[in-house]
């Protein structure tokens, strides 16, 4: 019983089936924030009004990559890599002050690559 998402589709538990969109959404995001580390936990306001539970992780990280142009701390190269997929209007990536305590690298492997619990 695969609860979660890869590249090209949703995996729902039967049991879920009933439920309707939002209520599904809701009910993903509270188990995956059940298990994982606070670093990668994600508000339940991002299940509010999302179409799969890709655009859940999406909507997440398009807030949190938004860089504003203020004193550049330091740049990361690995980072940069898997954002480019990601967004690619942006050439760089900075870590800004609200990055920090959120495992950014991580987050875009899943969104990448999907996640099933």
């Amino acid at each position: 019983m695969l609860f979660g998402f890869d590249d090209k589709q949703e995996f729902i538990p039967q049991i879920y089936r009933y439920l309707n969109n939002q209520e599904l959404m809701l009910t993903f995001l509270t188990q995956y924030n059940a298990s994982v580390d606070s670093a990668l936990k994600i508000p339940l306001l991002y299940a509010k009004n999302t179409k799969s539970l890709k655009m859940i992780f999406g909507n997440f990280l398009h807030d949190i990559m938004h860089v504003s142009f203020g004193k550049i701390q330091n740049i990361n190269i690995k980072l940069n890599a898997y954002a480019f997929y990601f967004q690619k209007r942006k050439s760089l990536i900075f870590n800004t002050k609200i990055s920090k305590n959120i495992d950014l690298l991580r987050l875009l492997r899943i969104y990448l690559y999907g996640i099933c619990f």
